[in-house]
């Protein structure tokens, strides 16, 4: 009878890992697919299986301490690490169909909160709370706590709004009182409106860092300006001009500030040896590696 028992169970333990490899095998196979196939029918009918595929193994009890290496999807961490978001963008034939599709879970707990819209994107929803099911579509890349602020995040993100133009945005989840709430006022602008998001319009293939210090309390962006798309154009599109813009975290919101360098920088930046050993630092005077 014991030894009927042991055959038993690791038969149904052997059962079990080769369902696990076989599955991983397959949600890598389909990320694969969902991401670099040609044909944009391919691509959906992939986005089917591996999303099926991926809410199982989020539901496993184990799953929050597993990472995947999918370099187009992203699986991000809070800081505290009590939750993750995994993020990921499908092609359509018309551009402005594009999907983006996010989810949500909370350590140690089997539920997801699925994210899934078109890309909702208009300039003015940077002055209103979102929501799961209104939501700026972005594949998010990194998080960050909001200073001064329990259970409440900023994450970065990105998403191909057409042919000409990417979307650059910060987004605040605010996860207080059981609840979801995308988006709060700290952000202060130039002329003293508030807003409740960042988001910023760039030509794609244009280079747009977003630099943020490790506490969030400093963020810095370059300056855009409207250009052609190209010498027949009539469609603008913005790209840095080589001059920064910055966001200090300022007792309660971040406020906009157009001159990062103060005086004595600026005098480091026309004097060689001196630049030369500025060079050395990153924007936040962080020596570099």
């Amino acid at each position: 009878m014991l030894k009927n028992t042991i055959s038993l169970t690791l038969l149904i333990i052997v059962t079990f890992l080769t369902y696990r490899i076989e599955a991983q095998y397959d949600i890598n196979f389909y990320a694969d697919v969902m991401i670099s196939a040609q044909d944009v029918d391919h691509k959906h009918l992939a986005e089917k299986a591996f999303k099926d595929l991926l809410l199982e193994e989020l539901k496993n009890d184990t799953a929050f301490q597993r990472e995947w290496e999918w370099a187009a999807i992203p699986v991000v961490y809070s800081p505290d690490s009590s939750f993750r978001f995994v993020s990921w963008w499908v092609e359509s034939e018309n551009p402005s169909e594009n999907r983006v599709t996010g989810i949500l879970q909370f350590r140690g707990d089997t539920s997801l909160t699925s994210f899934t819209n078109r890309a909702l994107y208009e300039s003015g929803n940077e002055s209103t709370f979102l929501s799961p099911n209104r939501w700026i579509g972005a594949v998010y890349s990194e998080i960050y706590p909001v200073p001064e602020h329990d259970s409440v995040y900023m994450l970065y993100g990105r998403n191909i709004l057409d042919e000409y133009r990417m979307l650059h945005v910060l987004e605040i989840f605010d996860l207080r009182d059981n609840s979801i709430t995308l988006g709060l006022p700290l952000w202060k602008n130039k002329d003293g409106s508030k807003s409740y998001r960042k988001t910023w319009e760039v030509a794609r293939g244009a280079q747009f860092p977003v630099s943020i210090s490790s506490d969030a309390g400093r963020i810095i962006v370059d300056h855009l300006r409207p250009v052609p798309y190209n010498q027949d154009s009539r469609i603008m599109v913005n790209v840095p001009d080589g001059t920064y813009v910055f966001y200090e975290w300022k007792k309660d919101s971040w406020e906009y500030n157009d001159r990062l360098f103060d005086d004595d920088q600026d005098r480091v930046i026309r004097n060689p040896e001196k630049r030369k050993e500025a060079a050395k630092r990153d924007l936040f005077g962080n020596p570099r590696n």
